[in-house]
């Protein structure tokens, strides 16, 4: 695993809530992963990297409501 590489995993950890204090190695075997979902980096042409969250549900309880972090 590359530095970069490293420094996803973690980003993706925190993302999830799941740092518990544990490291980037130990995310093969975590107890804190409920259902599956895929994490897509994205880069724009005028913009900055960012983390697209596939399959992942809005905490909102109307429809169209979104959840999460910075909203949308």
């Amino acid at each position: 695993m590359n530095l970069h590489a490293g420094r996803a995993s973690v980003a993706m950890l925190r993302m999830m809530g799941c740092a518990n204090g544990r490291s980037a190695r130990h995310l093969l075997h975590s107890d804190c992963v409920v259902d599956e979902k895929t994490v897509v980096l994205q880069k724009k042409e005028n913009e900055g990297f960012g983390f697209v969250l596939r399959g992942a549900k809005g905490r909102g309880e109307g429809k169209g409501e979104r959840g999460g972090a910075g909203g949308g």
